[in-house]
């Protein structure tokens, strides 16, 4: 079974885009995924770092090319065959994890917050971390030591 998740794209406590990834959601994978694009997203010359619409535009390209390049059977290499990457108007019932990026404003490493919970039953969302996701994927993920060292 795929582990679902949203990424929340929000200004303060507006949430300004939503965005469905089917598979990869836990810290070790989406997270990871997150890190390394808002990584790749601050050295543009304009990398839109505090607007919540465009980063989760370009969010969707970055991941959907992911999923177009995996030799798993689920990309051939055409980064237009995906169906793991959706915008979304509500948050599916079936996701186990939600990442909420806040635009607003930007850490010591010049990139935005991020919150990510668990959900801990039908109703119930526990938090995995907040703030730093440098620091979220240090405690959940040791593959974060290949991004921290670069």
């Amino acid at each position: 079974m795929s582990t679902r998740a949203v990424i929340k794209f929000n200004h303060g406590r507006n949430n300004v885009a939503m965005v469905y990834r089917h598979g990869d959601g836990y810290v070790e994978g989406l997270g990871q995924s997150l890190l390394e694009f808002l990584i790749d997203c601050k050295s543009l010359p304009d990398s839109r770092l505090t607007d919540a619409s465009y980063l989760a535009a370009k969010w969707v390209v970055y991941d959907s090319q992911e999923y177009g390049k995996r030799g798993d059977g689920q990309g051939d290499g055409y980064t237009l065959n995906f169906l793991s990457v959706g915008i979304v108007s509500r948050e599916p019932g079936d996701i186990q994890f939600r990442y909420t990026i806040n635009c607003d404003q930007l850490n010591q490493h010049g990139l935005p917050p991020v919150k990510v919970e668990e959900i801990w039953d039908s109703e119930t969302w526990m938090p995995v971390g907040e703030g730093d996701l440098y620091k979220i994927l240090k405690v959940w993920s040791s593959e974060s030591q290949k991004v921290l060292e670069a």
